[in-house]
């Protein structure tokens, strides 16, 4: 929440229906999931990301949910390419001219620790 004063239907104990308000909650935050980790897809050295819809060349573009292989016993650079939406790893560092999503650390064939450095405006390493 941002404020003090929440704007939004929040859940009680008492909410009669709590898993379908907390899905119609859900629905209209999903444009900040863009990019966003998807756990349930994460496996390994599988890293698995929320699509969502993005201005590409001036068009609304739907990117679907997608995934990412890691490579193992090194950190990860998950970036998306703010052109096309594609999202790819690399070890060693940032790709100029792609927006930093996560830097991951992978040991023993499995994501340890990770960092979300996503940005609603996709702001892309000089």
């Amino acid at each position: 929440m941002a404020d003090s004063i929440s704007r939004l239907d929040l859940l009680t104990g008492s909410t009669a229906g709590r898993d379908t308000l907390a899905n119609e909650l859900f629905n209209p935050m999903s444009p900040a999931a863009l990019f966003g980790r998807r756990s349930q897809g994460c496996t390994g050295l599988t890293w698995a990301f929320y699509g969502g819809a993005m201005i590409l060349a001036g068009t609304p573009t739907a990117i679907p949910n997608g995934t990412v292989t890691l490579t193992n016993s090194e950190t990860n650079y998950v970036q998306a390419n703010p052109a096309t939406g594609a999202v790819t790893a690399v070890t060693g560092a940032w790709t100029s001219g792609l927006a930093p999503l996560y830097r991951v650390v992978v040991s023993g064939g499995v994501a340890t620790s990770w960092i979300d450095y996503r940005s609603m405006t996709l702001a892309t390493v000089p």
